[in-house]
């Protein structure tokens, strides 16, 4: 059986960072399910209509490729899907673990590859899910700035025909270089509390780790309020890992955790409708993360109910107080 590595790491990264319930590597549609086109022609017509557009802009994106073979040869590395506020996003993954780099066979053609990957992974999500929030991910340790640069120049053009057909829920990503470092260290970070063996990337850093092979990767004292890698992660890590690092990394006035205990301020400053801390008791009160955090040799519980909604709010908070 065939490992891969980098593609391990995204299942762990999809679950833990993602909080995706659902996790499957190499996903393959299969001939025996009814597609969307099968039951409204409209989104048939839709698909032919993308397929058209693609191959006008470029027809060496997808090879050439018949419309039929476009799905026939479609194969996502990584699919997560993930449940929250009575909706579900999914997390297409592809990843290309190249030890010199991303190579294809030259600059040009690993932009076509790229590109080709996300348009079929595009077109078949739709196809068998219809219209749902996507986001599209090609990850890879390390690839050229010229290269990164023409990827997303392609992608922008492939979401503009996206969006000329109505679908605007669809969204792409390029996880490279410093934002792959920066997934490689939130497993990293995560591994200790993370019991399942089936994760074999986890796995190797659990081993790493008991053997001092590698150095301890810590929860940094300044945080990036906002750059292309902390705007995919949904917004239970971005507490967890953004505001908590904040919370726990500075002495705070007694005002302000009085504010941060006062249903009023938490509603306005982060969108919530209960407390966003409390001041740790004898019993852990429902809706708050299970273990407190340690502020000015204080312990508090952080709310667990978050939305999607907040996300700015957090953001403008955290900038504030950094």
């Amino acid at each position: 059986m065939k490992i891969e590595m980098a593609e391990s790491l995204f299942v762990s990264w999809l679950k833990h960072c993602q909080e995706c319930q659902i996790v499957q590597m190499n996903w393959k549609p299969s001939i025996s399910w009814l597609h969307s086109g099968e039951q409204n022609d409209r989104s048939e017509e839709i698909l032919h209509t993308i397929y058209e557009k693609v191959m006008a802009l470029d027809e060496n994106i997808l090879s050439k490729s018949s419309f039929k073979q476009v799905f026939s040869q479609a194969e996502i590395d990584v699919l997560g899907i993930s449940f929250s506020d009575n909706e579900f996003t999914l997390y297409p993954v592809d990843v290309a673990f190249h030890s010199n780099g991303l190579d294809y066979g030259g600059k040009n053609v690993n932009v076509l590859k790229v590109v080709q990957k996300c348009i079929r992974a595009a077109m078949c999500i739709y196809r068998y899910f219809g219209d749902v929030k996507t986001e599209i991910i090609f990850a890879s340790p390390k690839i050229g700035k010229p290269t990164v640069e023409l990827i997303n120049t392609k992608l922008a053009e492939i979401t503009k025909i996206l969006e000329s057909v109505g679908l605007i829920q669809f969204k792409f990503s390029l996880i490279a270089n410093s934002d792959f470092s920066n997934v490689v260290s939130d497993i990293i970070r995560s591994s200790s509390s993370i019991a399942d063996t089936s994760e074999l990337t986890v796995r190797a850093f659990q081993l790493l780790n008991i053997t001092n092979s590698i150095a301890t990767v810590k929860k940094p004292k300044s945080l990036p309020i906002e750059n292309s890698s902390t705007a995919i992660y949904k917004i239970g890590f971005v507490i967890k890992h953004k505001l908590v690092g904040l919370l726990t990394s500075k002495s705070w006035s007694a005002e302000e955790l009085q504010n941060m205990q006062d249903i009023a301020y938490s509603k306005e400053k982060f969108g919530l409708s209960g407390f966003a801390l409390l001041q740790k008791s004898s019993e852990k009160p429902a809706r708050y993360y299970a273990e407190p955090i340690e502020v000015n040799q204080q312990e508090f519980y952080v709310c667990s109910e978050w939305y999607e909604r907040s996300r700015s709010l957090v953001l403008e908070w955290i900038k504030e107080h950094s």
